[in-house]
C-alpha cells in the first residue's frame, strides 16, 4: 500500500488550488455548448436527453473556465420559492470534464455560484445529491435534511377506471400550490391544499410539465393527483388530495389516462407515504439526499429539520 509523504500532498493540494483558481465563472449558454457538456455526463441510454427539456423558464446555466476560455465545469441553477414565500435557488447537474477532476474545480465553480446567488438576494441554497456527493457538500456548508425516496403503487387489477379531467401546472415557479402558475384548474387547488408538497425535485425530467388529474368538479373535485410522466413508460404522483379510500381508484385512473405501465409514489410526502400503506411497492431506483445551505438556520433555535415543512 503506498503512501503519500507530507510533503508530496502539499504539493498536489497546492496544484489543485492552482487549476481551480485558475477559472473564471461565466453565465449564459448561447450557443448551446455548456448543455451540451452537460447532457454529455448525466444522459443514460434509452432515457430522453437532458437537452430535450432543459433549461426551463428562468434557468440559468453557469460554466467554469480557465484563462483562454475552455471549459472546465458547468451546472444550472433554479430560482425556487419556499411556501411562506421565502426566495432562493434550486442547484443541479454539476459536472467537470474528467481531466480536471478532484482538482477542486467542482468546489470552486459551485462556491461561486452559490455566492454570487447569495450576494444577489437569494436566502438559500437547495440541492439533491446522491449518498458519494453528500460529503462535498457538507464541506461546502451545506445541511443534509433526509432522503427521498420513490416506490411503485401496487394497483389491484379489477379497480374499475374512472373518468378524470386532466390540466396543465408549469412547475418551474414551485413554491407550495400558492406559487404554482395555473390555469382553469386553480380552483383545484384550493380546494384541496393541505400545504404538504415538500421535496419535488425540479430538475427531473418531468417537472416542467406537471399535470393535476381529477375526479369531478374544478370546483369541487372528489380527488386530485399532481402527476409528472417520468419519460420510461411510468407516472410519479408527487401530491395527491382526497379520501384515502380512493387513492387506488386514483392512481388507476392516471395510469389509464397516461397510458403508463406503472405509477409511482414520493414517499417523502408523508400523506402519499400513509395512504400508499399495504399498496406499496418496491423502492425504486437510488435515493436522494435534499441538502440545504443557507445563513438563515440557527440549529440552536431553529432545528434544521423545521425546513422541511417549507420546501
Amino acid at each position: 500500500m503506498s503512501t503519500v509523504s507530507p510533503g508530496a500532498a502539499r504539493r498536489n493540494a497546492a496544484e489543485e488550488r492552482r487549476v481551480a483558481a485558475d477559472g473564471r465563472l461565466a453565465s449564459g449558454d448561447r450557443d448551446g455548448t455548456v448543455l451540451r457538456f452537460v447532457a454529455s455526463v448525466f444522459d443514460h441510454p434509452g432515457r430522453p436527453s437532458l437537452s430535450e427539456f432543459l433549461p426551463v423558464e428562468n434557468d440559468r446555466m453557469w460554466s467554469w473556465r480557465d484563462r483562454r476560455g475552455e471549459l472546465m465545469g458547468a451546472m444550472l441553477t433554479r430560482p425556487w420559492r419556499l411556501i411562506d414565500g421565502l426566495a432562493g435557488i434550486n442547484l443541479g447537474y454539476v459536472a467537470v470534464r474528467p481531466e480536471y477532476r478532484r482538482q477542486g474545480v467542482g468546489s470552486a465553480m459551485v462556491g461561486a455560484v452559490v455566492e454570487h446567488e447569495e450576494q444577489s438576494g437569494a436566502a438559500f441554497t437547495l440541492c439533491w445529491a446522491r449518498d458519494h456527493l453528500v460529503d462535498f457538500y457538507r464541506s461546502m456548508g451545506f445541511a443534509d435534511l433526509g432522503t427521498e425516496t420513490y416506490c411503485e403503487v401496487l394497483v389491484p387489477p379489477d379497480i374499475e377506471v374512472e373518468d378524470v379531467d386532466v390540466a396543465d401546472l408549469n412547475g418551474t415557479a414551485h413554491a407550495g400550490f400558492d406559487a404554482l402558475r395555473r390555469d382553469r384548474a386553480g380552483a383545484v387547488l384550493r380546494g384541496f391544499d393541505h400545504g404538504a408538497w415538500r421535496a419535488i425535485n425540479m430538475g427531473f425530467p418531468w417537472a416542467p410539465a406537471l399535470k393535476v388529474v381529477y375526479s369531478g368538479k374544478p370546483s369541487q373535485p372528489s380527488w386530485y393527483a399532481v402527476v409528472g410522466e417520468s419519460g420510461n413508460g411510468s407516472v410519479t404522483v408527487v401530491e395527491y388530495g382526497g379520501p384515502g379510500d380512493q387513492f387506488l381508484s386514483a392512481a388507476n385512473a392516471v395510469r389509464a389516462r397516461f397510458k403508463a405501465g406503472s405509477v409511482r409514489v414520493n414517499l417523502t410526502d408523508p400523506v402519499l407515504a400513509q395512504i400508499a400503506g399495504p399498496n406499496r411497492g418496491p423502492e425504486i431506483g437510488a435515493s436522494f439526499h435534499r441538502l440545504l445551505r443557507s445563513n438563515l438556520i440557527d440549529r440552536a433555535a431553529a432545528p434544521v429539520t423545521s425546513w422541511l415543512d417549507r420546501i
